[in-house]
């Protein structure tokens, strides 16, 4: 017997030997080695599938993949061989010719590469996997009944797990085997399902889409699968009926899903079909799954050319349209379901046209900072002469940057001077948090600060907290108050193509009262509280009760300080307008407010409280007031929401004997507490 097939190979052999000149010697030699192995060791008749390539298959390539290449030829009746070689040579070139123009790839080179590999893909997600085996004796699926269970031959048996012949293909061999047939991700196998589609509310119509803009949203694809899974594996897209679109408009579409691309094409002549008198482009090579009863939301967005001309300035008549039957998928049953419907109207997606890129609209805007510094008094008592301190904070301001990267080229700020005091700003400086920008002299007419060339550059989107900082010399007891602002017009600044653009915005800072010796006053805290609770005992009407906390530092400086606590002739705070003002909005009321409790850090006895020169004393006071008078009625007829102002305090500085009062703060909002508003009325 090993005889007999030892000469049924020889003479297999010699007849290979023949085959057509267009083989190479070694795929002529494999193609021999692989029908002496079938002939010795016999093989097993399996259905075709579409294998995996993943690599760039060329003339001389070898492997497994050529030899799964070479399989799906065969099967398709392409490759002229009897058995896979796993040598890529002139005959599987030509085979795979045959295929791309077959399939509409584009160019037919034979060169399995990129273009062929996604459309290989495509054809693999568009086909069911097989699961189960053919009918005994059937070589192939072709003549396998869906309908009566008959086989291609006298046997009638199913494919192996099936309980019916319904959903068995006759073309490709896809088992009906419950829980594995079908596109990958489908859970409801052999059902059969329906397909909606509609156009999703966003994105919405109008949008403006500017040169080298990339990955806009323009149309939403709302998908709808009913009593099965769907499996979405294709779009046609109608581009409208100007190859302006994509010659001179948009250079890639996106099909999106949330921020997810799951396909996208270049749109050029070669991607883009024209078909009566529209252009088209279909986006395949995905699988996107449809739940049963639920929806999904799929986007087409486009990435604008570099650069569009002026012309189509404000031009609104190009967009996206998704034609009838568009939308492709595949059901549980393996049955092709496609949307939107011919009832359902389909009406263009456009957009705004702007020839000016993004970064020709960006802006850069200027604010005041929430950390700007309040208002306060600070005491210039250093250096040699006991009449500078270096690096106060005056400003601190947003630089907001939106569309683009801005640099800021130069950058004008003032420090303006008011009252009879000497102290004066000589040297500022812009600063990024530690990180110095710039440092400029403080203009001695008018307080003007320019930092010049220092070329900073905030990203686009983002806002940066920069800071004015300033050293102070000749201070002296009499305060002098010193104000800084800046302005977006006093900002130079370019867009990243170095195109000027004009900043806008103001940025304020708080007054600061200078002296060389006194008190340095600043505001800790300030809270406002209110409580109903409270009954007017003549009229028994309830009244919100308003409880107002504020902490400060007091500091000492050129000499010792006295502070009055409560029990004292001369507090430090006392129950009048001069100390504390309620404020309805931004209008002071005459209602006058309760000191009711002034607590210091020292715990000492006594009236007084002694600051030493040099030292800070934190004072905690609290101020109450009612929102009724007696009578029930409001406090004020502007309105019933309440806050309040801190305005002035004393103090008694040693040697002097006298009381001072300073009062800086008086009026400024930003030594004010949150509005609270009247509870109850009842």
């Amino acid at each position: 017997m090993k005889k007999l097939v030892f000469v049924l190979g020889l003479v297999a052999v010699f007849a290979l030997v023949s085959v057509a000149s267009a083989a190479t010697l070694e795929e002529q030699i494999a193609a021999l080695q692989a029908q002496l192995a079938a002939l010795q060791g016999g093989t097993a008749v399996t259905a075709s599938s579409i294998p995996t390539i993943t690599k760039t298959l060329t003339v001389g390539s070898k492997g497994d993949e050529v030899t799964a290449l070479q399989q799906y030829l065969i099967d398709e009746g392409l490759l002229a061989i009897d058995a896979p070689t796993g040598y890529f040579g002139a005959l599987t070139k030509a085979a795979v010719v045959e295929w791309q123009k077959a399939n509409d790839v584009s160019p037919a080179s034979g060169l399995f590469g990129p273009i062929s590999r996604a459309a290989l893909e495509a054809l693999a997600e568009a086909t069911p996997v097989v699961v189960g085996t053919l009918p005994a004796g059937c070589t192939s699926a072709v003549g396998f009944s869906t309908t009566t269970g008959v086989a291609c031959n006298t046997a009638s048996a199913l494919p192996a797990g099936c309980t019916s012949a319904v959903g068995f293909s006759p073309t490709t061999g896809v088992s009906c085997a419950s829980g594995t047939a079908g596109p990958t991700g489908i859970t409801t196998p052999g059902v059969e399902g329906s397909l909606t589609v509609t156009a999703n509310p966003t994105p919405g119509a109008g949008l403006t889409i500017r040169s080298g803009d990339a990955q806009v949203p323009v149309l939403g694809l709302k998908l709808e699968a009913q009593t099965s899974d769907i499996a979405v594996q294709r779009v046609k897209v109608d581009l409208g009926t100007s190859s302006i679109f994509y010659n001179k408009l948009f250079k890639t579409i996106y099909l999106m899903d949330g921020s997810t691309v799951v396909a996208q094409s270049a749109l050029n002549s070669s991607t883009v079909v024209k078909d009566g008198t529209n252009y088209f482009v279909t986006l395949t090579g995905f699988n996107s799954i449809v739940s049963k009863g639920g929806t999904k939301v799929l986007t087409l967005a486009l990435d604008a050319q570099n650069t569009i001309d002026s012309s189509y300035n404000g031009v609104s008549t190009y967009g996206l349209l998704v034609p009838i039957d568009g939308v492709r998928g595949v059901d549980g049953a393996g049955l092709t379901e496609t949307g939107p419907a011919s009832s359902v109207p389909a009406a263009r997606r456009t957009v705004v046209l702007q020839g000016s890129a993004l970064i020709d609209s960006a802006t850069l805007k200027i604010s005041t900072n929430s950390g700007n510094p309040q208002a306060q008094s600070v005491i210039a008592s250093d250096g040699t002469g006991n009449n500078e301190k270096d690096g106060v904070t005056f400003l601190v301001f947003n630089a907001a940057a939106a569309k683009d990267a801005i640099t800021i080229t130069d950058l004008v700020a003032s420090i303006s001077k008011t009252g009879a005091g000497a102290a004066t700003a000589t040297t500022a400086y812009l600063m990024d948090g530690s990180n110095t920008v710039g440092s400029a002299t403080v203009d001695t007419t008018d307080g003007s600060i320019l930092f010049s060339d220092i070329n900073y550059t905030i990203p686009a989107n983002t806002t940066k907290v920069l800071t004015l900082k300033a050293d102070i010399r000749s201070a002296n007891p009499t305060v002098a108050v010193l104000t800084s602002s800046t302005t977006g017009a006093a900002i130079t600044a370019e867009n990243s193509d170095g195109t000027p653009i004009v900043p806008t915005g103001t940025a304020v800072g708080e007054a600061m009262s200078i002296t060389s010796a006194g008190t340095g006053i600043s505001l800790v805290s300030k809270t406002l509280a209110s409580d109903n609770s409270q009954a007017n005992p003549t009229t028994g009407v309830s009244t919100t009760t308003y409880t107002a906390t504020f902490v400060v530092d007091v500091t000492a400086a050129g000499s010792n300080l006295q502070l009055g606590k409560q029990a004292s002739t001369s507090p430090i705070f006392a129950s009048s307008t001069t100390y504390f003002k309620i404020y309805s909005g931004d209008t002071a009321t005459a209602i006058v407010p309760s000191v009711s409790n002034i607590a210091f850090t020292s715990n000492v006895s006594g009236t007084t409280v002694t600051v030493g020169d040099g030292n800070t004393e934190r004072v905690t006071v609290t101020v109450t007031f009612n929102g009724r008078a007696t009578d029930g009625t409001l406090q004020t007829t502007t309105g019933s929401a309440y806050s309040v102002g801190m305005e002035g305090l004393r103090f008694i500085p040693e040697g002097v004997g006298a009381l001072t009062v300073s009062n800086f703060m008086a009026g400024n909002s930003a030594w004010r507490t949150n509005a609270v508003t009247q509870i109850s009325q009842d």
